[in-house]
């Protein structure tokens, strides 16, 4: 019998007596009343909607980004040089004319001079070996879009090259391991706040005696998370490590004892 995916159990009676039981008991109830259990199970169901239905842990990480930036910075620069370039955009004196350019006469010389400067600019080779394809390039581009359209696009290209430069230089270091999951830490902010609002009581970890992990918050997302998504979570040391540091996030607005109602 297949495994019962997390969408179909949404719309069904989730979790059995026992799963609420420990439920309840983590937030210091006695037990729910029907009512209470109806309302505290839709609000958790739309948290587990929002963060975890259909969502599976990012596995992007900042190299990944990197090189896609990368890759559509050399695309728009690959397209922004496949274009006539307008004559002030370019210095054509720096630019050096192929030996075979001066024999064509079918070549506009000082076009194809400011072409090639476009190209040294970005650091790109011609689209093709021959010239007269590249001057076929050229001239399809200018009548498929015409001047006006080739400004406006070059003006968007180059914006475009410009923001991923910025968010080139925005992304932190790889320095490899597993990459956070949002996802599940905003799952984690979301259960502190409904543990707080039943219970008065900071969220927070601890150990007992033995060195295992222990505190009705961290059973309270345990009982959570078997009833909506069972198997999401790796253990009870992950959580260990989860909560302290959604806790101490500057970004997230983590509940305290003393912040009141």
């Amino acid at each position: 019998m297949r495994t019962m995916m997390l969408d179909e159990r949404l719309h069904r009676d989730l979790g059995t007596p026992e799963d609420w039981a420990r439920i309840a008991h983590s937030l210091g109830l006695g037990g729910l009343q029907p009512e209470q259990r109806d309302a505290l199970r839709s609000r958790l169901r739309t948290i587990f909607q929002v963060y975890v239905i259909h969502n599976e842990p990012s596995e992007l990480r900042p190299a990944n980004y990197a090189r896609a930036l990368d890759r559509l910075k050399e695309d728009a620069q690959r397209l922004r040089a496949d274009m006539w370039p307008p004559y002030d955009e370019y210095d054509a004196k720096t630019a050096e004319v192929p030996a075979d350019a001066a024999s064509s006469e079918e070549l506009d010389k000082d076009l194809l001079v400011k072409r090639l400067a476009a190209l040294r600019r970005a650091r790109l080779e011609a689209p093709f070996p021959d010239l007269k394809d590249n001057r076929a390039l050229y001239i399809i581009a200018d009548q498929l879009l015409g001047e006006a359209k080739h400004r406006e696009l070059r003006v968007i290209l180059n914006k475009l090259i410009v923001n991923a430069d910025a968010a080139r230089q925005q992304l932190v270091d790889d320095k490899g391991g597993q990459p956070r999951d949002w996802r599940l830490e905003h799952t984690i902010l979301n259960l502190a706040w409904i543990y707080y609002e039943h219970t008065g009581k900071a969220p927070g970890v601890s150990r007992n005696d033995r060195g295992v992990p222990a505190g009705p918050f961290l059973r309270f997302v345990k009982a959570v998370f078997q009833v909506f998504a069972p198997g999401r979570l790796k253990g009870d040391e992950a959580l260990v490590k989860l909560i302290p540091r959604v806790r101490r996030d500057p970004k997230h607005k983590w509940p305290r004892a003393d912040q009141g109602n």
